[in-house]
């Protein structure tokens, strides 16, 4: 089967196409002040480049956020399109689910068998502005990711706290996500404790990753409704003098 994967809840938008699990092809970008414009483009680049004609994309995998506001939004609302016009089936993917994959993936490229071989704790994080931050953990062993707890909203002083709680209780922590850019403290808190592992290469979420886990979701015949199906922001829109 083939899926196209659409992430554009941060400034790097991105679009991959699969066919299974096996990607075929993932281009991005910054657009940031520009994804409206250029998303239709990109996914009719990419699949007239790959001879695959919309009609032949069975599943649709978005990345729901929490993410931009309007990059978001923008992204749900072509997919909805698609599978209301196209009778598409779609799957909505976090940002925090996309990094943990993300993550686990570049662990087991360093085939380093004393980490492979135990229970690791991967623990995304998102900037959610205003000394707040997007968390969620997750577990890996033997390429199997499984999550443990539902995605939540922190103050970043409460970080450093819930991360050593974390580090008592698995062998290795993983940290990822845009934190580690916007908040350089945790890398100088963390780099040097050994049970913690940060990943500075994992700090978007990606297209391909939400191909890989929309399939899998897919497979377990856990397809969303298109209408039901809503976007998570990193912060609510305000109207300007409320």
């Amino acid at each position: 089967m083939y899926i196209l994967g659409i992430e554009t809840t941060t400034p790097i938008m991105s679009i991959a196409l699969s066919q299974d699990e096996k990607i075929l092809e993932e281009i991005s970008g910054n657009y940031k002040n520009s994804q409206v414009v250029e998303i239709i483009p990109k996914i009719n680049h990419i699949l007239k480049k790959n001879k695959v004609s919309l009609d032949q994309i069975d599943l649709i995998g978005v990345d729901i956020g929490p993410g931009m506001f309007i990059g978001t939004r923008i992204g749900l609302t072509v997919v909805k399109t698609f599978s209301q016009v196209n009778s598409i089936d779609i799957v909505g993917i976090t940002s925090l689910h996309a990094l943990a994959y993300q993550a686990m993936k570049l662990i087991y490229q360093l085939k380093n068998e004393n980490i492979q071989n135990e229970e690791l704790c991967i623990f995304p994080l998102i900037n959610a502005k205003r000394e707040e931050v997007y968390c969620s953990s997750f577990t890996c062993r033997n390429s199997t990711l499984n999550k443990i707890c539902e995605d939540e909203l922190i103050k970043i002083d409460e970080l450093e706290q819930k991360i050593f709680k974390l580090i008592e209780m698995y062998k290795k922590i993983v940290l990822c996500g845009n934190i580690l850019i916007d908040y350089p403290f945790i890398n100088s808190k963390f780099e040097k404790e050994e049970k913690a592992i940060i990943l500075r290469d994992v700090i978007v979420p990606k297209a391909s990753a939400i191909n890989i886990l929309a399939f899998q979701k897919y497979s377990k015949e856990l397809i969303d409704d298109y209408i039901k199906l809503n976007p998570i922001y990193v912060r609510k829109f305000k109207p300007f003098g409320k």
